[in-house]
């Protein structure tokens, strides 16, 4: 059995060490949480109230946290979008800000809107795992590329389930993430028979 040069065993464990600092440093949550700038002398009175007797070993991780995780994460953050193995840990704290659902509107009345029990035109199709990426996305972005088809597969649609249709609407609504908010039309687009 042949054994690996010294060089190559040592660069091997060189690039062992990095893709573990690599992967320790960008794997655990709250790199996006601290990545502006470092704490205000107020915040870190906190962490002392805060942690009690546990204080020091408290900021000694957070130093670490700044002067070796952050800028790991900052430089090679890229590189983990580019293999896909991004994680968002954002994702837990708190949800979405708002609502954001499609409505389509035939001839001004609603006829579907996302997550709505009562407005279920074409629900089958638009809540399908290839469609409703793409209404979803719509809903968020007024620039969204899929706008061109998805409305013209709208206007097929309504055209045969309404075949007297004069005007459809397809918009996004948005609503706060809290109890009384009303919807408002963000964005959207207009048909209208010629």
């Amino acid at each position: 059995m042949e054994h690996p040069s010294p060089a190559g065993a040592h660069l091997r464990a060189g690039a062992a060490v990095l893709a573990a600092l690599f992967f320790v440093c960008a794997g655990t949550p709250g790199a996006r949480s601290v990545g502006g700038r470092p704490p205000s002398a107020e915040k870190l009175a906190e962490v002392r109230r805060e942690a009690g007797s546990f204080a020091p070993v408290v900021l000694a991780l957070r130093q670490l946290n700044w002067t070796v995780r952050v800028p790991v994460v900052r430089h090679l953050g890229p590189v983990q979008s580019f293999f896909r193995i991004s994680q968002d840990w954002g994702l837990y704290a708190g949800g979405p800000k708002r609502i954001e659902r499609l409505q389509i509107e035939i001839d001004g009345r609603p006829v579907h809107r996302t997550n709505d029990p009562d407005l279920r035109w074409r629900a089958a199709a638009l809540s399908h795992r290839k469609i409703r990426p793409m209404a979803e996305t719509m809903a968020g972005k007024a620039t969204a590329f899929n706008w061109r088809g998805f409305s013209q597969w709208v206007l097929q649609q309504a055209r045969t389930d309404f075949p007297d249709v004069t005007e459809v609407r397809i918009v996004s609504t948005w609503q706060a993430w809290k109890p009384g908010s009303e919807p408002v039309i963000h964005h959207g687009r207009l048909a209208q028979a010629p």
